[in-house]
């Protein structure tokens, strides 16, 4: 029989999130989620909202739909998943729509992520 468990961490003005299923007393798929850059993805998305709209983004937004997560990962696929909700290909966290004229630079910068050498 599996639990659903969940466990936050304050960390000054940050707080993390810790999720996880534990199967016989052993927790199994944790997943950190930084709830700062989420936040930060969020406003930036809002500040970005012109136009009319529809359930809240811009209409325009939806004809290429973009994805984008806390990581800094850019897609036009999501993953749709009944535990974790819709959640990024790559690293499988959460997801918001984002203007298709968005690049993984744009975000990653917006997000302070620097790129991988």
């Amino acid at each position: 029989m599996s639990a659903m468990s969940i466990r936050s961490i304050r960390e000054g003005d940050r707080i993390s999130v810790i999720e996880g299923i534990q199967q016989g007393g052993r927790a199994m798929n944790w997943q950190w989620i930084d709830t700062a850059k989420y936040d930060q993805l969020i406003k930036w998305q809002h500040s970005q909202i012109i136009g009319e709209l529809f359930m809240g983004l811009p209409d325009s937004w939806y004809e290429k739909p973009t994805w984008a997560c806390a990581m800094g990962h850019l897609s036009y696929r999501y993953l749709k998943s009944e535990k974790l909700g819709d959640v990024c290909l790559s690293c499988r966290k959460s997801i918001v729509l984002v203007p298709p004229d968005t690049t993984e630079e744009k975000l990653r910068e917006i997000l302070g992520i620097e790129e991988a050498k």
